[in-house]
């Protein structure tokens, strides 16, 4: 197997993965390495993950780095963006009901930068304390149930990545 070839099978993975939803470049990168090219008898070969790949006798290359310029292609094509990737994750977990404290720490765990989590979070004009009075009205609204304290839906809120501020504007002064 060519390199060509190689470069090939991982950018047309890459495509089909980025075709399904949107990726983080850290989170395709962990896709691909782990894509599981090279089998023995039982399935994936999870501590070689870094291995090379051979063809018969030799070796081709090592594949980290051709993962590299193929994440650089889909970049290049358009394809991957995490950008894109930040502003669609914030959107879907915002109509969810979570908040910003929330959000920063789900986009680093998927490789977001702290400059761009800032920036779509800023730039989205999101009321979060619209998002919240919504979010309280629909898990606490019910004729049938006693309303829930005050402490209650604040815990939920906060347990949700929602500032104090936001609770406070949201709930108003707790009511003793």
């Amino acid at each position: 197997m060519s390199k060509d070839d190689l470069f090939l099978k991982f950018y047309t993975r890459g495509v089909r993965l980025l075709g399904n939803r949107e990726h983080s470049e850290s989170e395709l990168r962990k896709k691909l390495l782990r894509g599981g090219w090279s089998r023995n008898g039982f399935g994936r070969e999870k501590d070689k993950k870094y291995q090379k790949l051979t063809d018969g006798a030799h070796t081709v290359v090592g594949y980290p780095c051709l993962i590299d310029q193929v994440i650089t292609q889909l970049k290049t094509d358009g394809f991957l963006s995490d950008e894109r990737y930040s502003e669609s994750y914030i959107r879907m977990r915002m109509n969810r009901g979570y908040g910003p404290a929330y959000l920063t720490n789900e986009l680093r765990k998927h490789g977001i930068s702290e400059e761009l989590i800032e920036d779509r979070l800023k730039s989205n004009d999101i009321s979060w304390v619209e998002t919240a009075k919504k979010i309280i009205a629909k898990r606490y609204c019910s004729e049938g149930k006693q309303s829930a304290s005050w402490e209650k839906k604040a815990r939920f809120l906060k347990n949700r990545g929602f500032s104090a501020d936001v609770i406070l504007n949201c709930l108003g002064n707790r009511k003793d």
